[in-house]
């Protein structure tokens, strides 16, 4: 019973980010350059069986990795505790990387071209 309730206590908060999110996405014209997509509302849809954190500061760790292995319809069953610190590494040394890239190659996103 209390899955059910907390399930439902969920999907009311989370409801209006499936208008707001295409609404935001829409706004920053992002369905003018992606021609194969549409703008619609999301569908929320829950994931049975997805580990959680036990510490205080995986938080964000966890939804970079399951939001990815969602996006590329890959197992989420690497997505543990215990992987977090390797998840934490690579995820600074790829961001590291693209900046001494970014840097190497005088590249500028959008913004810092409009400055």
């Amino acid at each position: 019973m209390g899955g059910t309730t907390n399930k439902l206590k969920v999907k009311l908060e989370i409801i209006a980010y499936r208008i707001v999110i295409p609404n935001l996405l829409a706004a920053v014209n992002f369905y003018e350059e992606q021609i194969e997509i549409k703008q619609e509302n999301f569908e929320i849809e829950f994931v049975e069986d997805l580990e959680i954190q036990s510490n205080g500061s995986d938080c964000g760790m966890f939804v970079i990795k399951w939001a990815k292995a969602l996006m590329t319809n890959v197992s989420t069953g690497k997505v543990t505790q215990e992987n977090m610190t390797f998840f934490r590494q690579k995820l600074v040394t790829e961001l590291y990387n693209w900046g001494i890239d970014k840097k190497k190659r005088n590249y500028q996103t959008d913004s810092e071209r409009e400055k």
